[in-house]
């Protein structure tokens, strides 16, 4: 026993102690910012560990994707491959199916995958000239099918080895043609630089390469098939023969589908007196919303009567001149 305190002393002091209300003790602002600064760090961690496990689930799904994608690409390369190659043609039948599919470049056993559709459709209507338009279509899981319409001889230019045949779109069709088909228009008034089978024409005057296909495609839209002469020679005054019977006469190829337009039913109706006729007939379109009607013959009658007026004229003035030159010559006698 020290200081006269006993063991039950001590416990009733610690007692005494835990019952003491202590002041409150305030926290200072630099406490503040510490406990804060401690929960930040506690957010951050856990946002940190919330990003790498998305970060990584983004990674391995990517994986699953690219490895799904190449498995993809595998079966298209593995069983996705040409088994049938089919034809739908016109009633022309110019190429055999044979050779239509030779002309693509299509073959059994190639990948459906790799198949580039227009570039086979495109070589096909090089390669084989009388091609207007070809069609390539790729009908999963292993079948082709391909579509083909034909290009129409338009017209013919003479050359030195025969007919050269164009389509309205001044593609070449065909050299060294010697007989004509009934209604192919002979070209007249262009002369060829070029002409490569199953390309377009090339003139020696360029220019005139846009004149002769809208002038060719124009009567085709309008549904003549039956032109016999296109004439170019001048392109301020073109001249279409239809039926052998008929001259359209255009002018210039300046709105020439209104021209047709407008002058339609009067090139119906000369058509058909053509027929009950030994001259041809003349259907001048050279004037806007204007059409003009005359025979061949009385324009020639017509041409001849000028030309004997006016070498009349110059007889009546020859004379005159020279009776002019006699009355001189005696005037000056007679000095």
């Amino acid at each position: 026993m020290q200081n006269g305190k006993t063991p039950g002393n001590r416990t009733a002091e610690k007692n005494e102690t835990k019952g003491v209300i202590r002041p409150f003790r305030e926290v200072s602002e630099q406490g503040k910012k510490g406990a804060g600064t401690k929960n930040d760090r506690l957010k951050q961690s856990k946002n940190g560990r919330i990003k790498k496990t998305r970060r990584k689930e983004s990674f391995f799904m990517g994986i699953a994707v690219i490895l799904l994608l190449a498995l993809a690409v595998m079966c298209l390369l593995l069983f996705f491959k040409v088994q049938d190659i089919s034809v739908v043609d016109s009633a022309q039948q110019r190429y055999t199916d044979e050779e239509l599919i030779a002309a693509s470049g299509i073959e059994i056993g190639n990948s459906m995958l790799w198949l580039k559709e227009e570039a086979a459709a495109e070589r096909m209507v090089t390669v084989l000239p009388y091609l207007a338009q070809a069609q390539v279509k790729k009908k999963y899981p292993t079948k082709v099918e391909i579509t083909v319409t034909y290009a129409r001889p338009a017209m013919a230019v003479k050359a030195d080895a025969g007919y050269i045949l164009l389509s309205a779109d001044g593609k070449v069709l065909q050299t060294g043609v010697t007989v004509l088909s009934d209604y192919v228009a002979e070209l007249q008034g262009a002369e060829v630089a070029d002409a490569t089978p199953g390309k377009d024409v090339v003139f020696k005057d360029a220019g005139k390469f846009m004149q002769v296909t809208t002038l060719a495609r124009a009567f085709a839209d309008a549904g003549y098939l039956n032109v016999t002469v296109y004439d170019v020679s001048d392109l301020q005054n073109i001249t279409v023969e239809v039926e052998y019977k008929v001259d359209v006469k255009l002018g210039n190829i300046g709105k020439v589908e209104g021209k047709l337009a407008f002058g339609k039913e009067v090139i119906a109706r000369s058509l058909a007196d053509a027929k009950h006729s030994s001259s041809k007939i003349v259907v001048d379109l050279t004037t806007e919303n204007a059409a003009y009607v005359r025979s061949q013959a009385d324009i020639d009658a017509a041409e001849e009567a000028r030309q004997s007026i006016a070498a009349s004229e110059e007889e009546t003035t020859a004379a005159e001149a020279e009776e002019g030159d006699d009355w001189f010559d005696e005037a000056d006698e007679a000095e």
